[in-house]
This record gives structure tokens, C-alpha cells and sequence, in this order.
């Protein structure tokens, strides 16, 4: 994803007057902050999926305590029936949790990566800055 959008838009770059830079100080500041501006996307995306994957690690949580709950009900009742089916809806809740929690710790990771190429590719920005 990262080599697609750098070299999309290092091809969109080289057809304006601007993206012509004069020297090499130039071109090597141009290249850094669209290495900034690419981590930086990705340290956005990264966060909303770990974001979304917490709230869904949330949510499953909910479900089981409420399945446990009325699956324990059901079967004081002797319902059957609907032990059955909050004991599906467990196991379903259960799957949902570990699919979420493994989102969460790879977006987690994702995430993490991004934002120490951001770091880096800030402080290329500001070396090149200061450098002229």
C-alpha cells in the first residue's frame, strides 16, 4: 500500500512545474514529506481500525455476560429451547471476541509501525528543513 501511494503520487508530482525541484536538497525534502504524508495517512487509518476492532472487542464482551446470563436462566427453567439458543449465541459471541481481539492486536501493530515511520519521516522533514 505504502510503495503504490508513494509511487502514484511521485508520478502525479513529476508532471507539475513545482514537483521539479532545482536541487538535490529539494527533491530529497519533496520525497520526505510524501514518506510523511503516507505514514501519516496510515497512522490515521491504523487508528480508526483498532478503534473499531476495541469496540466490537467491547461489545462481544456484552453479548457473552448477557448470553451467560440468560443461558444460566434457561436452563433453572428447564427451557430447553432457549438454553439452546443462548448457548449458540455464546459460542457465536466467543468467535466474535477472538476475531476482534486478532484484529485488534494486528491493527494495534499496524498502527504502532505507522507512527515510527512518522517519527522518522517528521524529523527527515525537519533535518531537511533546517538544512536549507
Amino acid at each position: 500500500m505504502k510503495t503504490k501511494i508513494l509511487a502514484l503520487l511521485m508520478a502525479t508530482a513529476t508532471s507539475h512545474a513545482w514537483a521539479e525541484p532545482d536541487s538535490s536538497v529539494e527533491r530529497q525534502r519533496a520525497l520526505a514529506i510524501l514518506q510523511e504524508h503516507d505514514a501519516g495517512t496510515r497512522v490515521d487509518y491504523y487508528a480508526k481500525q483498532t478503534i473499531i476492532a476495541e469496540t466490537d472487542l467491547a461489545t462481544a464482551q456484552i453479548t457473552i455476560d448477557m448470553s451467560l446470563t440468560q443461558w444460566e436462566v434457561a436452563r433453572r427453567a428447564n427451557d430447553a429451547k432457549a438454553a439452546a439458543y443462548w448457548e449458540k449465541r455464546n459460542r457465536a459471541a466467543l468467535a466474535d471476541q477472538r476475531a476482534a481481539q486478532q484484529r485488534a492486536t494486528r491493527f494495534r501493530a499496524e498502527r504502532d509501525r505507522a507512527r515510527a515511520d512518522f517519527e522518522a519521516s517528521a524529523a527527515d522533514v525537519r533535518r531537511l528543513r533546517d538544512r536549507g
